[in-house]
């Protein structure tokens, strides 16, 4: 059973992830948390492009098994606050997907203890959308680099294969903030 403290602690480590490699004005969550199996949307409205109070809408999947659950949830958050704070601040790299798919992944390192095979990035897919081919393309990338850092199946908080993925956070990490 998922309990709303465990999935708040977990938002807010993720997002301060996110905030840690682009520092922004404060900004506030709204997450749907939906069922599996069942389908969900957020709409949202806004007056001004860039509004004192920003707040980023998402929907993830709560599923059977709370580890997937989690990862999930801390990978979607950190991802695409790492996007948003971007977008908000004029960030050269708000769209830089290779970083965004790293801070999912650091985020649920560092937040979860691990990583499994099946949480990293996918593989390229072939759309018509160009922003959707850029971003599977980037996921692939991410995921060729951290594939060989895996140790049966996981790359865990405390290993030699973790240290090494939370080198590679820092590095990205300081690249980012050195571009603001």
């Amino acid at each position: 059973m998922i309990v709303a403290e465990d999935v708040c602690s977990r938002i807010d480590a993720a997002a301060d992830l996110a905030e840690s490699w682009i520092p922004a004005a404060s900004s506030s969550y709204r997450i749907l948390l939906v069922p599996e199996g069942t389908a969900g949307a957020i709409r949202t409205r806004s007056l001004g492009r860039f509004a004192t109070g920003r707040t980023l809408a998402l929907a993830s999947h709560v599923y059977g098994d709370q580890r997937q659950a989690f990862a999930d949830l801390v990978d979607l958050i950190a991802h695409e606050s790492l996007h948003a704070l971007g977008h908000a601040t004029r960030h050269p790299r708000a769209r830089d997907e290779r970083s965004a798919y790293y801070a999912g992944l650091c985020a649920q390192l560092k937040i979860n203890g691990l990583i499994k095979e099946d949480s990293l990035p996918g593989a390229p897919l072939a759309s018509g959308d160009r922003a959707v081919r850029i971003s599977s393309q980037q996921a692939y990338r991410v995921r060729l680099e951290t594939y060989p850092l895996l140790v049966d199946g996981t790359i865990r908080l405390g290993t030699p294969s973790g240290e090494s993925l939370l080198q590679r956070c820092q590095q990205i990490g300081n690249e980012l903030i050195r571009l603001q």
